[in-house]
């Protein structure tokens, strides 16, 4: 039976993984937090895992809920900003408008919980979470879990109950049960103008099409880390999404498209994909990918397609986690390698090469046309990924995967 290694091994790796975290090697600080969990694990008794589960944490994400509802963390940062080191529960409470001994205990559990740090006396500062909490995208994080994902994982076992324990599947799962809604959640926000007003945000001139939303944020990622970059980026998505997301800032050219048409973009030298396929029936993925087929230029073009796919061993919680979310959020799973490589395969492809580290999710593959000359090496014409395995978690990675999206473009 396997069990946690032992602590001593646990404390002898850490001082490994802090090594290398001080010598800035990839990898070094997932392994670091990865080792932390574990001897968390390890360490802690049962009573106290129960309370950290069952009201700790709970507590945590409802007081920062409120702490956003409030802007605790806005008032906290303007103080910041002017020099004052420390702001009381009392003085927020005025500027909030809010009672005092709430937010005292609000803000003495949100210490506790490491999100806020202590001063003094019923004294408080940001810390690095708090102070993300600050910004858009991280703040409307928190809303979105606690107002919808919470909600889905806790009417999730009743509605299993009810179900015969079968795993959920379109259109019906835990979130549909918790909103008594018939939509599946992607419409049902688009019904929510809050909810949407919070989505996030050579031979030839067009080096990356990043097809879905979601792809935005790589588009300006990649713009940041490579400024001088040859080419265009260009984002294809729904017009309402384009209309919803923020300035491009002239990082990249928005194409109203839909996925499951052909593309107007031809000949690019890559077309990105992020967790386009999450969500979908395994024919629906097909098709995603044969729409691809006519824009592609063969010998040049390749698709990069970044999932969450849960290995057959050595799973991290963050590929578990996934999977279980959007089981109770979206009645589906994450892709196993197993399943990917059969639509892969179906769609008239196969897998170049595959890029993946260790405690990062996601899962970078690189496909080409079946009929590809491109193909010299990977995992074979099928398009299996069967030497593809998820790394050993004790195995330190030499890339990550914004770099392996860059190698898998050269």
């Amino acid at each position: 039976m396997e069990t946690l290694m032992p602590t001593e091994d646990l404390l002898k790796r850490l001082q490994d993984a802090g090594a290398a975290y001080k010598e800035d090697k990839h990898g070094a600080r997932e392994r670091l937090t990865s080792l932390c969990y574990t001897l968390i694990a390890s360490l802690e008794s049962p009573s106290e895992s129960l309370q950290r589960i069952g009201w700790a944490e709970p507590a945590r994400n409802a007081d920062c809920r409120t702490a956003i509802d409030l802007k605790l963390f806005e008032l906290m940062k303007e103080d910041e900003e002017i020099g004052v080191q420390g702001v009381t529960a009392k003085e927020l409470a005025g500027k909030a408008g809010a009672d005092e001994v709430l937010i005292s205990r609000m803000m003495k559990h949100l210490a506790a919980m490491n999100v806020v740090g202590e001063s003094g006396p019923d004294t408080y500062i940001l810390l690095p979470f708090s102070r993300s909490l600050t910004e858009p995208r991280y703040r409307n994080g928190i809303i979105c879990n606690q107002d919808l994902t919470a909600a889905a994982f806790l009417y999730e076992p009743k509605y299993l109950r009810d179900n015969k324990h079968e795993l959920p599947s379109p259109p019906n799962g835990p979130f549909q049960a918790a909103f008594k809604t018939d939509l599946p959640i992607a419409e049902w926000c688009q019904e929510k103008p809050r909810l949407v007003k919070r989505f996030d945000q050579s031979k030839g001139d067009i080096l990356f099409v990043a097809i879905g939303a979601s792809g935005s944020g790589f588009l300006r990622k990649f713009n940041n880390k490579f400024p001088d970059h040859p080419g265009r980026l260009i984002l294809q998505e729904k017009p309402e999404f384009l209309e919803a997301l923020s300035s491009y800032e002239n990082i990249f050219e928005g194409i109203p498209t839909d996925k499951f048409d052909p593309h107007p973009i031809q000949g690019a030298r890559a077309y990105y994909l992020l967790t386009t396929l999450r969500g979908k029936s395994e024919q629906e993925c097909v098709n995603v990918l044969e729409q691809l087929k006519s824009a592609i230029e063969p010998g040049y073009s390749v698709v990069l397609l970044n999932e969450i796919i849960v290995p057959t061993q050595h799973a991290s919680w963050r590929v578990t986690s996934m999977d279980r979310l959007v089981n109770a959020t979206h009645s589906t799973n994450e892709w196993t390698e197993a399943d990917i490589a059969s639509i892969i395969k179906q769609a008239g492809f196969k897998t170049r090469e595959m890029h993946r580290c260790p405690m990062v999710p996601s899962t970078l593959i690189e496909i080409i046309l079946d009929s590809d000359p491109l193909m010299e090496d990977g995992y074979g014409d099928d398009g299996a990924m069967e030497n593809a395995t998820d790394p050993d978690p004790d195995v330190d990675a030499d890339v990550d995967i914004e770099d392996c999206i860059v190698v898998a473009t050269d």
